[in-house]
């Protein structure tokens, strides 16, 4: 027996065959309104969220009653932990079981965030609420552009190849007077191989094998324990022929050693103010460092330092489903926060336990570590084809074998037997009285 409206998506369950069921209607016909999802696109230079962008929104709008409505669609800034702001409304108008869909064009980039809330509908014609909003978060660019200044290196430009997000570029030594004068600014990161200029990057760097000092032969390594950066990077086997060590205080103030030697530090990060540095005192070529699978970890958990990566792509999924978060290599620390500043630690323990979003809104992902913070966006959908359509209906549940039968209906048994009983009872009196 099945009571219900007849929602139940025929996928989630099946009918043995030769078992018969019956379904109990619950309920009765409503009107809804829903929004059914809403888009961004960044319009302007290269499609990026720099000068001169803005933002093109589509919203979807779905009637499912038996009557024409209309009302307003209102437009709002979304961050997670601050009060909405209305930047705008549009009007709408849907027919019987109708669609529609309403856009807004030239908006600021640099929101981020947008939602769209119904208004002006009476609650008779729409009985569902938690369909009434939607949530778009604008990403990062799909890749980060790296610079990359040397004489030519296989094994920095395969590390930066296999990182995900990271497009590099090449520049020849002798062309970085002019990058520096110019240009730079338009990478966040420069790798400076085996080269130290007099004018160093205005953004991050990374320097490989500086040319500064004298040449020296680590016999013994000490990594920091713990650090972040060497997070799951064994420095155990690591071999280094020749190092030039480099006397830190000459560069200036804030460098931390991460793994120092006999000989001095062999690599070394700061950070000042909002810009980083991080200096590996030896040539990858004058080391098995490339050959051991210390090396790409390594590098990824470097980069994850010296480019932070904005926010991504929102995940999305129904409310109450499990999201699961993905961790960032230097991540010490994961947690949601929901629109009312409510925060869920999934992390410690490690891997992250899902997330399962109560109701739907625009979630807040943070991963802390190594002194940065990460953000994502998860938003938690409300709208559900199947479940925007409140008029009941007949169910339908495939059998074991593949067939599809419909319910039984409400048609009960009983009356039919209880009246054979009777006329069955009628009779046995009937002869007896004769019998007399």
């Amino acid at each position: 027996m099945l009571v219900g409206d007849g929602g139940l998506d025929p996928g989630d369950a099946h009918r043995p065959a030769g078992v018969a069921f019956r379904q109990i209607v619950v309920g009765r016909p409503a009107g809804n309104v829903a929004v059914t999802g809403l888009v961004a696109r960044v319009d302007g230079p290269s499609g990026g969220s720099g000068s001169g962008a803005t933002v093109a929104l589509q919203a979807g709008l779905r009637n499912t009653g038996a009557e024409p409505l209309s009302g307003r669609l209102q437009l709002l800034t979304a961050p997670v932990g601050a009060e909405p702001q209305l930047i705008g409304a549009r009007e709408w108008r849907l027919e019987p079981n109708g669609e529609a869909h309403v856009t807004w064009t030239g908006l600021p980039a640099g929101a981020g965030r947008f939602e769209v809330r119904l208004s002006g509908v009476p609650p008779s014609a729409n009985a569902l609420a938690s369909d009434d909003r939607a949530w778009a978060v604008l990403g990062a660019p799909a890749e980060t552009a790296v610079l990359l200044v040397g004489p030519g290196n296989t094994f920095l430009e395969r590390a930066l190849g296999v990182v995900g997000g990271v497009r590099a570029f090449r520049a020849a030594a002798g062309d970085w007077p002019g990058l520096a004068a110019g240009s730079d600014q338009a990478y966040p990161l420069t790798v400076l191989d085996r080269l130290w200029p007099a004018a160093r990057p205005s953004g991050n760097a990374l320097y490989v094998g500086p040319p500064l000092g004298a040449e020296l032969r680590p016999t013994r390594i000490w990594p920091k324990p713990d650090h972040p950066l060497l997070r799951e990077v064994d420095w155990s086997e690591v071999r280094i022929g020749r190092a030039r060590p480099v006397p830190l205080e000459s560069l200036g103030s804030g460098w931390e050693t991460v793994v120092d030697s006999d000989v001095g530090p062999l690599l070394s990060v700061r950070q000042e103010g909002g810009r980083r540095e991080a200096l590996l005192a030896f040539e990858l070529g004058q080391s098995d460092l490339p050959l051991r699978p210390a090396f790409p970890v390594l590098m990824a958990n470097l980069l994850e330092w010296l480019l932070p990566r904005g926010e991504g792509a929102p995940q999305t999924v129904a409310p109450g489903a499990a999201a699961r978060i993905e961790p960032v290599p230097l991540a010490t620390e994961v947690w949601v926060e929901t629109a009312e500043g409510r925060r869920e630690t999934l992390a410690p323990p490690w891997p992250p336990r899902p997330f399962h979003p109560t109701a739907p809104g625009l979630y807040r992902v943070a991963q802390v570590g190594g002194g940065v913070q990460q953000e994502s966006a998860l938003i938690a959908e409300g709208y559900d084809p199947a479940e925007a359509d409140l008029a009941p209906r007949e169910l339908v549940l495939p059998a074991a074998d593949g067939t599809s039968a419909p319910a039984q209906g409400t048609r009960v048994l009983w009356p039919l037997l209880a009246g054979a009983v009777l006329a069955l009872g009628l009779v046995e009196w009937w002869v007896d009285a004769r019998g007399r």
